[in-house]
């Protein structure tokens, strides 16, 4: 019953994701922000990049494919670091998917990114422990070396690798703890070892905060804990795991909309509203908690067809 959940969970998603591609055009008035319309994009080619390098044959994905390409076509991306200087990783992540579908415009990408990381700009930013991990990793998927301290010595400082108490941890904490393990991972492309990286405790600080996600109602952390689950391999059928497999995928399909798309914690019906704005801000509640649960089903349907 959970994989059939899962399926329809991610089929949903993704066509919802198509629905509304035009929204992730970093030029629609969704938003007056900037910086957030090319957070929204970036976070779709991130996306797109996963599915990719797992060879994930929706059809869905070539029409996010050939969105990606054809905006990244029409954007002088160099100009992302010069709006904003966390740009850098953004540039990066668009410079793996040119990589990824071997696009002629790579090159020049990639040598304005060892541009950035010949002057040391990389090492210059100010940014928390897995902030960094998320630049280095980023670049070293766009195939640039950066000077960035390695993985293993940042985890002793991330949220992740230090011991406090779950009472204490907060959402952001759960998001470093995520996205730390998606980096150590290479999104599940890797396994770790017990000598760099202390697994029984990290498993366990998954499995925990599940549980707490899981009653907080809070579906974007749940969906990425749930990819964290198979980064790190945790073998979810086990009877002792199962019970908290199913309670979260029933959760996200309990809290799914009509449309497919999988609501952020900030998402509230506005009465009154027309069509088109109705779209918007249902977009703007509901998009990266969507994108979470499109890579979390896709992760974790691989999982359970390798157990």
């Amino acid at each position: 019953m959970t994989q059939a959940y899962i399926k329809e969970i991610k089929q949903g998603a993704l066509s919802w994701i198509v629905e509304n591609i035009h929204f992730f055009d970093m030029n629609h008035k969704v938003a007056n922000d900037f910086r957030w319309r090319l957070k929204t994009f970036i976070e779709l080619i991130f996306l797109t990049n996963y599915l990719i390098r797992n060879q994930a044959d929706d059809k869905e994905v070539t029409v996010l494919t050939d969105f990606i390409t054809e905006r990244l076509h029409n954007e002088k991306l160099e100009e992302f670091i010069h709006f904003d200087p966390d740009g850098l990783a953004g540039l990066a992540i668009a410079g793996e998917f040119l990589t990824l579908t071997d696009h002629p415009s790579r090159a020049s990408v990639i040598w304005e990114l060892k541009k950035f990381t010949g002057s040391r700009f990389d090492g210059s930013l100010a940014k928390i422990p897995f902030r960094k991990m998320d630049l280095k990793y980023s670049l070293e998927r766009a195939g640039v070396t950066s000077e960035i301290t390695d993985f293993s010595d940042l985890y002793n400082y991330t949220a992740a690798g230090q011991n406090i108490p779950n009472t204490y941890m907060t959402d952001h904490d759960a998001y470093s703890i995520t996205h730390t393990i998606f980096y150590i991972t290479d999104m599940g492309c890797s396994s770790l070892t017990d000598k760099e990286y202390n697994l029984p405790s990290l498993k366990e600080k998954v499995l925990k905060f599940l549980g707490i996600y899981i009653c907080l109602e809070n579906l974007d952390i749940t969906s990425e804990l749930l990819m964290c689950s198979s980064f790190l391999n945790i073998d979810m059928e086990r009877e002792n795991h199962k019970p908290l497999y199913e309670a979260a995928w029933n959760k996200i399909n309990q809290g799914r909309m009509k449309e497919g798309n999988v609501p952020g914690i900030t998402y509230q019906h506005k009465p009154g509203l027309k069509d088109e704005q109705r779209r918007e801000d249902v977009f703007k509640h509901c998009y990266h908690t969507t994108l979470v649960a499109a890579g979390a089903a896709h992760a974790c349907l691989r999982a359970e067809r390798n157990y």
